[in-house]
């Protein structure tokens, strides 16, 4: 469920915050200091503890992405008013995204 479906509305004032982002594939996140932290973490295979390298690939082209890495939310929180919510632990993919805003 997203944030949507979390909140009919939301009220108040928008913030101008600082983003902290790590772009680093399989192992990258991002930051709102006070507000949100996310972060990937590779899959594991779990007999060998090695990481698996995992791709779900759209031959035709995908909606958002044509070939992503599959991980894991190792921290996915949200913590701002009343919205809060803990998706740790959760499927992710990381992935090039290239937007033409058309």
């Amino acid at each position: 469920m997203g944030v949507a479906g979390h909140h009919a509305h939301f009220s108040g004032r928008p913030h101008l915050k600082q983003i902290k982002m790590d772009v680093n594939g399989r192992n990258s996140g991002f930051s709102i200091d006070g507000i949100l932290e996310a972060r990937l973490t590779p899959l594991l295979n779990p007999v060998t503890g090695e990481e698996n390298e995992v791709h779900i690939v759209f031959p035709g082209g995908g909606l958002i992405w044509d070939d992503g890495d599959t991980a894991t939310t190792s921290i996915m929180k949200v913590e701002h008013g009343d919205m809060k919510f803990d998706y740790s632990g959760q499927s992710a993919f990381f992935a090039p995204v290239e937007w033409t805003n058309q």
